[in-house]
């Protein structure tokens, strides 16, 4: 863009500068059937989560699978084919101000039936 000074910074940097604006959690975010259950883009995604309190939908890799199965206290990895993770925060919306976790109210569950499949 003509005019734009692109600014490399990494995200706390920005957020010194102009602050961090995070999506309001309502925790009334619904899931598209069809969008949880696409391929995924990524070559190293399991599985996805998905936030009820923001809306985000994210695919996710094994660390993050693991990190939470921990944080649902489960002592087995679970197998999570056919499965997502359903949150009531993330980090797109949870806070932390003790520097604890970002997710709250972790479930595993079956993907929703998507018509025409």
């Amino acid at each position: 863009m003509i005019g734009v000074n692109k600014i490399d910074m990494n995200r706390s940097e920005k957020a010194k500068w102009i602050g961090e604006v995070k999506p309001k959690n309502s925790g009334d975010h619904v899931i598209d059937p069809e969008k949880l259950s696409a391929p995924f883009g990524g070559n190293k995604s399991l599985s996805r989560f998905f936030c009820s309190g923001c809306g985000n939908m994210v695919e996710i890799n094994n660390p993050t699978v693991k990190h939470l199965v921990a944080v649902m206290n489960l002592r087995t990895m679970p197998n999570v084919t056919g499965k997502y993770f359903q949150v009531g925060s993330c980090p797109n919306c949870g806070t932390s101000s003790t520097g604890g976790p970002f997710f709250t109210g972790v479930s595993l569950r079956d993907l929703p039936a998507v018509s025409g499949q």
